[in-house]
């Protein structure tokens, strides 16, 4: 009694460790479940956490439904991130408090390690346990809204957790990859940097960036990537290809063709690898040479819309135009909204003399991109030129016209001279003329000579047309003289 009286009075006077001394010459046998209570409570105090948990693991021992001491050791146990041990006492407590915080924390992390990430959320995102969020939480957080694909709130875990965290690696990878999956590739890439600062020779790291660069044009930073990981990685038949795509992009098309071949003779499945040299190839002006390497990529893969649109076009420049046709209608079946399918279509089947097939397939180019000046305009030349007199209408080019020249807000000279043109072919010259001058205007010093001739011709047009307008009002004036005579 003296023990306890004194240990209380230096807790009084704010001497918690002198107080854990003189409570812990208290002999055992002698402690009640109050002095066992009043020495966890001061060890907790004193941050001797350990200690303190094993005071109240006896506790919990005399009376394993008390809840205080539960809830003593499971704030321990959240604090030392022990989840599993402390699962117990998460399930007991939730019985009589379900808001309790710890409780609440320890349940969204055994729901988030067995995937559960529904009811990981419930909890993760609760504000009982925002207010203990460590380290590992938010990052368990984090884990759980990118599995349940809500980028957006991954992305501002991440974003905090790493402003807390900056060298949380694996949150900073992840915020990379997410970023890149939404587009963001500055962002990505800035974070992939980060990493490879720390980790120069990480052969995935130099890959994932390897790949951005290339999303975003960057193909000489991306070589220098790929360059680094062929050191690392010789036999890696994605970083041969890779390069190669980069360099061919560069216009390095010998060194670029060896290193797609070089990949290849790794890896013969690569399809992406063949329908690049095979792109390879048709850049370089050997058509036949890619149709072989366009047919063994889709023998293996038949249902690449793609490959068969650039098929489509080897076949086109060896003037094979049917065929031509036939790949981009398979294209066409593959995917449907792609829009340069039926407008490269429209042009084969115009050259195959196809010309309303044609005009079907560039209203479909339309119907798929009503805001497209090029589509208007391919649709307005398609209505003036159609050597078909049946399907040619200038009346509706000049509309397609005009509308292409409206989308583009009347600052391309070339479709302010298509307007003119059919305005021409339409009766109207006066209005082509003053289109025609607009897209002389417009024209760059070098190509003003086109729009020049054409309004040159309209100006002799209306001067012809002006010129005749008196001779057929004096017809018109004579003749009901003579009526009148007779």
């Amino acid at each position: 009694h003296v023990l306890l009286l004194t240990a209380r009075i230096q807790l009084a006077n704010e001497h918690p460790h002198e107080a854990v001394r003189l409570l812990q010459q208290i002999p055992e046998d002698s402690r009640t479940p109050g002095i066992l209570q009043l020495l966890a409570d001061t060890l907790i105090r004193c941050g001797q956490n350990t200690e303190a948990r094993q005071i109240l693991n006896q506790l919990i021992e005399i009376s394993p439904a008390e809840a205080s001491p539960r809830i003593q050791r499971l704030k321990i146990l959240t604090e030392l991130e022990a989840w599993q041990e402390a699962e117990e006492d998460a399930d007991v407590v939730l019985l009589n408090d379900p808001d309790n915080g710890h409780a609440r924390l320890v349940r969204g992390m055994r729901h988030a390690q067995t995937g559960n990430t529904a009811a990981a959320l419930t909890d993760l995102e609760s504000d009982q346990v925002r207010k203990l969020d460590s380290t590992a939480v938010v990052w368990a957080r984090c884990r759980c809204l990118l599995a349940a694909q809500r980028s957006t709130q991954a992305s501002a875990e991440l974003s905090r957790l790493l402003q807390e965290a900056p060298d949380h690696d694996e949150a900073r990878l992840a915020r990379a990859d997410l970023e890149l999956a939404r587009g963001n590739f500055r962002e990505a890439s800035a974070d992939y940097s980060v990493l490879l600062k720390k980790q120069p020779q990480n052969a995935e790291l130099l890959l994932k960036r390897a790949r951005l660069l290339l999303k975003v044009g960057r193909n000489d930073a991306a070589e220098t990537d790929l360059v680094q990981l062929l050191r690392l990685q010789p036999l890696s038949a994605e970083a041969w290809h890779l390069r190669g795509l980069a360099r061919g992009r560069m216009g390095q098309r010998d060194v670029a063709r060896r290193d797609l071949e070089r990949s290849l003779r790794l890896d013969a499945t690569n399809i992406n690898c063949l329908f690049d040299l095979a792109d390879l190839e048709v850049a370089d002006g050997r058509p036949v040479a890619a149709l072989v390497l366009y047919d063994a990529a889709l023998q293996l893969k038949p249902d690449h819309a793609i490959g068969w649109y650039n098929r489509g076009l080897a076949l086109y420049r060896l003037n094979r135009l049917a065929e031509a046709a036939d790949a981009w209608t398979r294209t066409i079946e593959l995917r449907p909204g792609l829009d340069r399918a039926w407008n490269s279509r429209a042009q084969a089947r115009t050259a195959l003399g196809q010309h309303s097939d044609a005009r079907r397939d560039l209203e479909q180019v339309l119907a798929l991109k009503p805001g497209d000046p090029e589509a208007w305009e391919h649709y307005a030349r398609q209505l003036l030129r159609c050597p078909d007199p049946a399907l040619k209408d200038s009346a509706q080019a000049v509309l397609a016209a005009r509308k292409a020249c409206e989308l583009s807000e009347f600052r391309d000279w070339k479709l302010l001279s298509l307007l003119a043109e059919t305005l021409q072919a339409n009766g109207q010259p006066n209005e082509a003329l003053t289109w025609a001058e607009q897209a002389r205007r417009t024209a760059p010093t070098a190509q003003r000579t086109a729009p020049a001739q054409l309004a040159r011709s309209l100006q002799n047009q209306v001067e012809g047309r002006n010129a005749a307008e008196p001779s057929t009002k004096t017809r018109t004036a004579v003749a009901p003289a003579r009526t009148n005579r007779l």
